[in-house]
């Protein structure tokens, strides 16, 4: 029996300290079969996921085949520096980090928010 499987990998995403962290969950995926590319403001992870399952029991032998394509991407509120991103593979966890370019830092400032009865702060 083979078929297609929808694969959508977990994603966290931490900023802080002037870099961007991404963890991708990809369990039974090989580090070979995935792709990492920016372009701008765009980070994308590709990949495939393959399963090959054999049992055997008495004289009967069974094969279970699936596959998947997956695909995520990021847009992140910068442009990215292609030189400035790492990624590494570790027991099924893709972590990708992009530092973010110098002046990108986020500013919070409060905006008022006006009604027909009243300016709320």
């Amino acid at each position: 029996m083979s078929g297609s499987f929808d694969f959508v990998p977990s994603a966290e995403v931490h900023d802080a300290e002037g870099r961007l962290t991404i963890r991708l969950e990809l369990p039974g995926v090989d580090a070979g079969d995935i792709s990492v590319s920016a372009t701008d403001r765009l980070l994308e992870i590709r990949g495939e996921k393959r399963s090959d399952v054999q049992r055997r029991s008495g004289d009967h032998y069974a094969t279970d085949r699936s596959f998947g394509a997956f695909s995520r991407g990021f847009a992140l509120p910068y442009a990215i520096d292609p030189d400035r991103i790492e990624a590494g593979f570790d027991r099924g966890v893709l972590t990708i980090t992009v530092d973010k370019p110098a002046g990108s830092r986020s500013q919070v400032r409060r905006i008022a928010i006006r009604s027909a009865t009243a300016t709320v702060t």
